[in-house]
């Protein structure tokens, strides 16, 4: 009682849902001459909207439209992907992203000038 809510989570599930997509997009698209990983997810939110859904379900979907659109690379694309080390295993993703860039650091920088 009295509690905020929002001590409970932290932003880990949050910052690695995000991480999870970036890296199925950058191997998606990498496979494709198309943004296929927008494609994937805009027919994603059309077929599943207004549905409760697990990660099984989106796992699913997205296997079987990496073997309708890439089926001679779907193989290697699933190689690539370890669903548990991304959805059930805790901690950290698999895979680190640098998110820096150079005018983030040229503007840390100017502001430690002051």
């Amino acid at each position: 009682m009295g509690r905020n809510p929002d001590g409970a989570f932290n932003k880990i599930p949050y910052l690695k849902g995000y991480d999870f997509l970036v890296y199925l997009e950058n191997i998606t698209n990498s496979e494709s001459n198309i943004d296929l990983f927008r494609k994937i997810l805009r027919e994603y939110f059309d077929t599943f909207k207004y549905l409760s859904i697990g990660s099984e379900d989106f796992k699913q979907f997205f296997t079987e439209k990496i073997k309708e659109e890439l089926p001679e690379k779907s193989e290697e694309i699933f190689d690539k992907i370890n669903w548990f080390k991304w959805i059930d295993a805790p901690g950290y993703p698999p895979v680190q992203f640098n998110y820096s860039n150079k005018y983030e650091e040229e503007i840390g920088e100017y502001a430690s000038l002051f």
